[in-house]
């Protein structure tokens, strides 16, 4: 694989392990690593970083640097 398929690859397995965050913070104790870390809007500001790395190599995909 090159740079842009591993790239894509590793934003949707962040955006997977920041959805499972958001999701168990809701389900979850109060006291859970969960909650801390959507509460202080870390796993929002991951998920919006691998959306938009997720875009940008999906972009390379499609478009590739002629060189």
């Amino acid at each position: 694989m090159n740079i842009a398929k591993h790239t894509l690859v590793i934003s949707v397995a962040g955006c997977l392990a920041q959805l499972f965050f958001i999701f168990a913070s809701y389900s979850g104790d109060a006291d859970s690593f969960a909650h801390f870390w959507t509460s202080c809007g870390f796993a929002c500001g991951l998920l919006a970083f691998h959306v938009v790395t997720g875009i940008y190599s999906l972009h390379d995909i499609m478009h590739p640097l002629k060189v």
